[in-house]
């Protein structure tokens, strides 16, 4: 499964060579640096990887148990990218190779993801090695991920990533859903301290959002940006959504009266407007709630439109068009616990299904 799009026109270029960077990166992070941030990793090298290869299936940008909402989008750290180039006095993304050979990232998500706007094709790394079989791997890489977020270029982390980091260990069977485990987890894996005071309210906020999901049994949902779900329907879904005219559009906002005014109100009977939805919440009963209402909301429109073009026509009875030649809701994307394997085949999931 390949996550890389078509290449944009634009293009960017690093102001030093590769190997250059890999100079700078191995005089200011020396692999004692490494060794005292992960002491169960072994540093390797640092090199220079295509970015669609850190963009790839075993790295799939969902950021799940590390961003509630998913990687965020870094207009300000894009245009530091292009303004000032690569900085290597900031730490470099990292993967690690695990025993089996799959290389999973701890750090660089959004890093990546501008640089691929931008038009990038290379990334600098860290590449660590596991070096023995991890008891705890989710919590593990989750806690990686969550102390990695402290540079520059990181988007700042907030009290409900750490909600959603916490569950993930929950739901793994890892952490003990109890809140000395919690906290013992926050603690050693997260380095929640250095985030949040200890005499402050956010740590104690923070368990009680913990422990009410896993009392409500919500499940974390997959969360990517609009850019990122285009990229999975084209290159594993193998839907050609620009050839199919299919609207790919997230819930919330202005989103019903966007594509009720720009695609619904000019569709031609019996050619319905298509339209895929995904979500950006962070947990299962709100997404299915968000689908049910965005469509709830929909329908009221055009229900709406209908009385008043029909109330504008005395005498004259209209047949409405029914909803279903007016837009076609193609699948909503797999974004639910249930759905990983809808994921990884490229399958859309219907609205039936998604809010049942």
């Amino acid at each position: 499964m390949n996550m890389s799009s078509n290449l944009p026109t634009r293009t960017w270029n690093y102001n030093l060579t590769d190997a250059e960077i890999v100079a700078e990166l191995n005089k200011n992070f020396p692999p004692k640096f490494w060794e005292d941030r992960f002491p169960d990793l072994a540093f390797v090298e640092y090199k220079m990887i295509p970015l669609a290869e850190f963009l790839n299936a075993e790295t799939v940008d969902n950021n799940k148990g590390i961003r509630e909402l998913g990687t965020p989008d870094a207009p300000e750290l894009r245009n530091d990218l292009e303004v000032n180039n690569w900085d290597c006095s900031l730490v470099p993304p990292s993967i690690v190779i695990t025993l089996d050979g799959k290389k999973r990232e701890i750090d660089g998500r959004t890093r990546s993801k501008e640089l691929k706007v931008l038009g990038a094709t290379m990334i600098p790394v860290a590449i660590l090695r596991q070096v023995e079989e991890e008891n705890t791997p989710i919590s593990n890489a989750v806690g990686r991920a969550i102390r990695s977020n402290k540079h520059k270029y990181s988007k700042g982390l907030g009290h409900r990533d750490f909600v959603a980091a916490a569950l993930a260990a929950c739901r793994s069977g890892e952490v003990k859903p109890n809140g000395h485990d919690i906290l013992k987890f926050l603690e050693e894996k997260c380095d929640i301290y250095e985030f949040y005071s200890k005499d402050g309210h956010w740590v104690t906020r923070i368990l009680n959002g913990v422990l009410e999901n896993l009392k409500k049994d919500e499940n974390l949902v997959t969360n990517l940006v609009r850019e990122s779900w285009m990229d999975w329907m084209r290159e594993v879904a193998k839907i050609d959504i620009d050839a199919e005219k299919i609207n790919v559009l997230k819930t919330g906002g202005n989103a019903v009266e966007r594509f009720f005014t720009r695609h619904v109100v000019p569709a031609v009977q019996h050619k319905p407007a298509k339209i895929v939805l995904f979500v950006d919440t962070g947990f299962t009963s709100k997404a299915v709630d968000e689908v049910r209402k965005f469509r709830k909301e929909l329908n009221a429109k055009i229900n709406e439109m209908d009385r008043n073009v029909q109330s504008h026509l005395p005498g004259i009875r209209l047949n409405p068009i029914p909803h279903w030649a007016r837009y076609k809701i193609v699948g909503i994307c797999p974004q639910l616990a249930e759905h990983s394997e809808q994921f990884e085949k490229g399958e859309l999931i219907s609205y039936e299904d998604f809010v049942s």
